[in-house]
């Protein structure tokens, strides 16, 4: 099994923000195998036949100077409502592919359709995606992210959305909450009313 992986997005035959991904798979690489990465994003999807048409995510899974990959058809899920979910122990602090602890947890999200993770009484990520939050005037996102997702990354360089503590008892100051990730940009962000925010 490969430890770490990438879900790149691919629209319409254009792989999207692989200078982003490149990036994390360098700190990850660094982080976990001492050595410089040795896979080069832009050849590897260079030699792949990607769909012409359609929105579809490339699954690529790494470790040790090999890959492999998938690329299957993308539907975003509908999202209206979260969970809080509280896990002091949880670490995700690069793109593992074994997301047993993540599983668990959404295991508890009861009639929600997605949780909330709060970590020492700090939001920080849903399942799969990184979260914004909307405040009447700014958008805003955890300074405590489980992962740093490249999507968030993105919008952080641009200054579309601001770093900021949140804990649970501070959600009243915001109005909506929105998930976002590679495949999901700004303009596709899955937007929540805050008062679907449940315990």
């Amino acid at each position: 099994m490969y430890p770490l992986v990438e879900s790149i997005k691919i629209k319409n035959g254009f792989a999207f923000h692989l200078s982003l991904h490149q990036e994390r798979m360098n700190r990850s690489y660094r982080a976990l195998f001492g050595t410089a990465c040795p896979i080069e994003l832009w050849e590897c999807v260079e030699h792949l036949k990607l769909p012409e048409t359609g929105l579809h995510k490339c699954r690529l899974s790494y470790g040790d100077g090999v890959f492999a990959h998938e690329i299957q058809a993308y539907i975003p899920q509908q999202i209206s409502s979260l969970k809080l979910i509280n896990d002091d122990a949880i670490d995700y602090a690069h793109k593992f592919s074994d997301r047993t602890h993540l599983t668990a947890l959404l295991k508890q999200k009861g009639t929600a359709d997605e949780i909330l993770i709060v970590k020492n009484n700090l939001i920080t990520d849903a399942s799969y995606a990184n979260v914004i939050f909307w405040d009447g005037t700014d958008w805003f996102t955890p300074s405590t992210p489980l992962l740093k997702g490249v999507q968030r990354e993105k919008l952080l360089k641009e200054g579309r959305i601001h770093e900021t503590e949140i804990r649970p008892s501070d959600l009243s100051s915001y109005q909506k909450v929105a998930l976002i990730n590679a495949m999901l940009d700004f303009e596709d962000k899955l937007v929540i009313d805050i008062k679907n925010i449940g315990y």
